[in-house]
C-alpha cells in the first residue's frame, strides 16, 4: 500500500507544480501569439525541470535508502 500512496502524494503535487508555473508564466505573457508561445515553451521547461527536482526529493524521502 506505500506505492499507492507515493503515486497520489506524487501526482498531487505534479499537478500543482504545473498548475502554479503555468499560470504564473502564462500572466506575464505579453505582445501578442509570438509570445505567447515563448511563454509556454517556458512554463513547460520550468514545470518539467521542476518535476524532475520533485521527483527526486519525494522518491528520496519517501523510500530513503533502501
Amino acid at each position: 500500500y506505500k506505492d499507492y500512496g507515493s503515486v497520489l502524494i506524487k501526482s498531487s503535487v505534479f499537478g500543482y507544480l504545473i498548475a502554479v508555473f503555468s499560470t504564473a508564466i502564462g500572466l506575464q505573457a505579453e505582445g501578442g501569439a509570438q509570445e505567447v508561445g515563448k511563454a509556454t515553451t517556458r512554463a513547460v521547461v520550468t514545470s518539467f525541470v521542476a518535476m524532475a527536482v520533485c521527483d527526486y526529493l519525494l522518491t528520496f524521502s519517501l523510500y530513503g535508502t533502501e
